[in-house]
């Protein structure tokens, strides 16, 4: 009989190996759609002293991540009323809020340094 090396032998039922690139680009496609991802980018720019225009991009895209929530958008067209609906809507208000206002700060900090 033939020594197999048990390395050498496919998959069970002949499938490819997962590809780790695909999950690790489907979890990074989430994260991006996290607002709490564009908080710790804005902290981190801002510690870092990178460009302020950077500050202003992740405020616009914490505010439109906060207008367009889809646990807001999903519990307001699936009926949802009450204590449900009012968490989603003041999470996403708050969201929102946070982004303007790290987006003003981008803003401001843009002037100063180019008054300089």
């Amino acid at each position: 009989m033939k020594n197999e090396n048990p390395t050498d032998a496919p998959p069970a039922g002949g499938a490819e190996p997962l590809q780790t690139n695909a999950g690790k680009n489907i979890l990074s496609g989430i994260c991006r759609c996290c607002p709490y991802s564009h908080l710790f980018r804005f902290f981190s720019i801002l510690i870092r002293g990178e460009n302020c225009s950077e500050i202003t991009k992740a405020g616009r895209n914490i505010a439109l991540l906060g207008f367009f929530c889809p646990l807001f958008w999903i519990a307001l067209f699936s009926g949802a009323r009450g204590t449900h609906l009012l968490f989603h809507a003041t999470h996403s208000g708050i969201v929102f809020l946070i982004g303007v206002v790290i987006m003003l700060i981008g803003y401001k900090f843009q002037q100063y340094s180019s008054d300089e």
